[in-house]
């Protein structure tokens, strides 16, 4: 399935905030599953897909991205793609 995605569909960072704290996620891979990986500089890692909601992975901490999508990342101003 990662194969029919383009990297382009998935912003290049999104920002977080993780209690109290803003965390810049960058964009890692894509999944054979579809699921974009995203890491913190610290090594936080999260993971959404084109139609999914986006998760913590290792983690429990609640964030203001937690269970959004990329549409709504975006409205939110969260999620950002890279220029063209």
């Amino acid at each position: 399935m990662a194969e029919d995605l383009a990297f382009s569909g998935f912003p290049y960072v999104v920002y977080c905030n993780n209690s109290g704290i803003e965390h810049a996620y960058y964009f890692s891979q894509v999944e054979p599953d579809g699921h974009a990986v995203y890491m913190t500089l610290d090594r936080q890692v999260g993971a959404i897909s084109i139609d999914g909601v986006a998760e913590r992975l290792g983690g429990d901490l609640p964030g203001s991205c937690l269970n959004k999508t990329l549409d709504e990342l975006r409205a939110a101003g969260r999620a950002f793609d890279l220029p063209r």
